[in-house]
This record gives C-alpha cells, sequence and structure tokens, in this order.
C-alpha cells in the first residue's frame, strides 16, 4: 500500500521516502484540509500498472490448447 509522506518540505520528505516501502507522494505538514484530501485521493485512486506479461498470455493460450484437444479427445471417445 503506498504512503503519503507529511514533510515541512521537499527535502526532507526526500529524505523521509527513504524510509518507507512504497512512497506515494508528500503533503506538507500544515497544509490545508482540501490538499490534504486531494493527495490521498490520488494516491488511493491510481490506476493499476500491474498487466499480464507475454510468457503469461502465451501459458494460458497454451493451456486453452491442451483444454480443447482433451475436450475433443473425451467427445471422440464418447462417440465411438
Amino acid at each position: 500500500m503506498p504512503a503519503l509522506v507529511l514533510a515541512a518540505g521537499a527535502g526532507e520528505a526526500e529524505a523521509a521516502e527513504k524510509y518507507v516501502d512504497k512512497p506515494g507522494g508528500w503533503v506538507a505538514k500544515d497544509a490545508a484540509s482540501a490538499d490534504l484530501v486531494s493527495a490521498v485521493e490520488r494516491l488511493l485512486t491510481r490506476p493499476a500498472a500491474a498487466s499480464a506479461g507475454s510468457l503469461a498470455l502465451f501459458a494460458i493460450g497454451a493451456l486453452l490448447v491442451v483444454l480443447v484437444a482433451l475436450l475433443i479427445y473425451l467427445t471422440w471417445t464418447a462417440v465411438t
């Protein structure tokens, strides 16, 4: 889960972000409530960056081919 750092300035925020697993930005300690709310909303509504790689898509395709081949084989053995 990304973390929001409360800091006095950019230098302090940069130093604090080194100790956070997933820094998601920073907001001034004395920021107005609207700024804090918008920072939290930006942090929580970021789109997911993960996507399936080509190896994963190939593996899913290969499994699908195997499944279809098994269904055809079972249908053929049931008919004959």
